[in-house]
C-alpha cells in the first residue's frame, strides 16, 4: 500500500482511538529500514511542501543509507572489525529509527488537519511527542512560520537521540568514544551531500557531532542549502528521478569520475528490531536554549564537489596503505 492510499484511510476516521491506531500502523509500515523512511519523508513533502523539513530528513536519510553502505565498501571495512561494522550500523539505525518514530506521527496528523480540518494536536502526547514539540505545532498553525518549524522539528528530534543513542553508554563506548570516530571527525571524512543531476555536490562537514548544540547549528545550515533558492530544484529533480537505494552510485552516475561503491543497501542490512525501554519527554528535563530557535549566521553556499572527492581519494589511498602494512 503506497502511503498516499494509507493516508486516504486515515483522513475517513473521527474516532480518537481509530486515528491513533492507524497512525501508529502508518508509521510502523514505513519505519521498518533506511530505505522505507526515506521514501515516506520524501512522498510526505510532495503532499504538503510547506513542511519543509520532511524533505530535509528525506536528503539526510538518504545520506544516512550511503553511509552504512560504506561501512561494506572495500575502502572503509578493510578498517573495521566485523563488531565495529555492527556497532555503527546500529548507531545509524537506531538513530534514525528513533527519529522516524517520533516525527511520523506529527507529520501524520498535520496532513489529517490540512484535509479534514479537524485538529488533533491532543493526540500528539500519546505518540510520546515532547510538550516542547505540541507548542511549536500550535505555533505552526496560527502563524505559518515554516522556518521556526523546521528549526522546532530540528531541535526536537537531535533531544531525541541525544539520550538514547548519542550519550548512551554503548553507543559512547563503541562508536563515539572511540579512536577511529575521532580521526574520521578530526579529518573531516564525513560528509552530509546533496546531490545534483549534473553531477556538483552540495552540503558541508560533519562537525562536533557529539555536542547536541552543534547538531542543531548543523541541521538549519544543511536547512539553508538544501532550500536555496538557486539551488533548491537541483536537489528536487534529482529527489524526484534518483530513487534511494543507499549505494553512493546513486549520485555517482553523474559524476565525472570514478571511486569504489557498493551495491544497494538492502544486499548487506537485514531489517533491525528496536524497542524503546522507557518512554520520556526530553523537554521535562532538558531547557530549550536561545540559540536552538534563531536563524543560523548566513554561510556561503560553495559546491563540496572537489573537497569530497579529494577526501575520497585520501580514504582509498590509506586503505590501499593500510591493506599493504597488513601484508608486511
Amino acid at each position: 500500500m503506497t502511503l498516499i492510499q494509507s493516508l486516504n484511510q486515515l483522513v475517513i476516521l473521527e474516532n480518537d482511538l481509530d486515528i491513533e491506531q492507524k497512525v501508529w500502523e502508518i508509521t510502523q509500515q514505513y519505519n521498518v529500514d533506511n530505505i522505507s523512511r526515506t521514501e515516506a519523508y520524501g512522498q510526505f513533502y510532495s503532499l504538503c511542501k510547506d513542511i519543509k523539513w520532511a524533505f530535509l530528513a528525506s536528503m539526510v536519510s538518504r545520506n544516512a543509507g550511503w553511509n552504512i553502505t560504506d561501512l561494506y565498501n572495500p575502502a572503509f571495512s578493510s578498517w573495521l572489525t566485523v563488531d565495529n561494522r555492527e556497532s555503527l550500523c546500529k548507531t545509524y539505525e537506531r538513530a534514525n529509527w528513533l527519529i522516524f518514530r517520533d516525527a511520523f506521527p506529527q507529520l501524520l496528523l498535520y496532513y489529517y488537519w490540512t484535509v479534514t480540518k479537524r485538529l488533533k494536536l491532543h493526540l500528539l502526547p500519546l505518540f510520546y511527542v515532547s510538550s516542547f514539540m505540541v507548542r511549536q505545532w500550535e505555533l505552526y498553525i496560527n502563524n505559518s512560520n515554516s522556518d521556526l518549524l523546521t528549526y522546532s522539528l530540528i531541535t526536537n528530534e537531535q533531544n531525541v537521540i541525544e539520550d538514547t543513542v548519542v550519550q548512551h553508554p554503548f553507543y559512547k563506548k563503541k562508536v563515539f568514544g572511540t579512536v577511529m570516530y575521532t580521526l574520521q571527525e578530526w579529518n573531516h571524512f564525513t560528509f552530509v551531500l546533496f546531490p545534483t543531476l549534473t553531477g556538483q555536490l552540495y552540503g558541508a562537514n560533519v562537525k562536533g557531532f557529539r555536542s547536541i548544540s552543534n547538531r542543531i547549528m548543523f541541521g538549519k545550515q544543511l536547512y539553508s542549502i538544501l532550500f536555496h533558492r538557486d539551488l533548491y530544484n537541483y536537489f528536487w529533480e534529482f529527489h524526484l528521478k534518483v530513487p534511494p537505494t543507499g549505494t553512493r552510485l546513486d549520485y555517482l552516475f553523474f559524476c565525472p569520475w570514478k571511486e569504489t561503491y557498493t551495491l544497494p543497501l538492502r544486499c548487506y542490512v537485514p531489517i533491525m528490531g528496536h524497542h524503546v525501554k522507557e518512554e520520556s519527554n526530553w523537554s521535562n528535563f532538558r531547557t530549550p536554549q536561545k540559540g536552538w530557535s534563531q536563524r543560523p549566521p548566513k554561510m556561503p553556499t560553495i559546491s563540496m564537489t572537489n573537497l569530497y572527492r579529494k577526501k575520497r581519494q585520501e580514504i582509498e589511498m590509506l586503505a590501499s596503505i593500510h591493506e599493504w602494512w597488513k601484508r608486511y
